[in-house]
């Protein structure tokens, strides 16, 4: 389960997730234990992949490796877990990234841009309720 005011991450160069609340101001850190990733050596999530949890998504990897077999700039992570919701209200999810990104939450595709390109913003409004735990999957 990962909780807090900001989820972060870089893939393939560069991936910045980050959650705001409606007001805008950053919700308090709540403890958690982070979020599977699953590291495949292929761009499209395809064959087996080196799993780990991620007690933070932060990365910026440039031009080096995520982690031992995988090679730069040829790998794909998926990231997947359990968001807990701090307070009710709209949250805005943003992603910054310069190759593909998506982010579903619930089950529900909110960002969808599985595409090489620039560094792109990329943001989704999602209203969630206090005390939920809403799954959530980032590519």
């Amino acid at each position: 389960m990962i909780s807090g005011n900001m989820l972060r991450s870089v893939l393939a160069g560069l991936l910045t997730l980050s959650l705001v609340a409606c007001g805008g101001s950053p919700q308090p850190e709540l403890p958690g234990t982070g979020l599977r990733g699953d590291y495949h050596a292929a761009l499209d999530l395809a064959g087996p992949a080196l799993t780990q949890t991620d007690p933070q998504i932060d990365f910026d990897w440039g031009s080096g490796i995520p982690r031992s077999g995988v090679g730069p700039d040829t790998f794909s992570v998926r990231w997947s877990g359990v968001l807990r919701v701090p307070a009710s209200g709209e949250y805005t999810f943003i992603t910054s990234s310069d190759d593909g990104v998506r982010l579903s939450l619930n089950g529900t595709l909110y960002l969808d841009d599985w595409t090489e390109h620039t560094v792109t913003e990329r943001t989704a409004k999602v209203t969630l309720t206090a005390g939920g735990h809403v799954p959530i999957v980032l590519d």
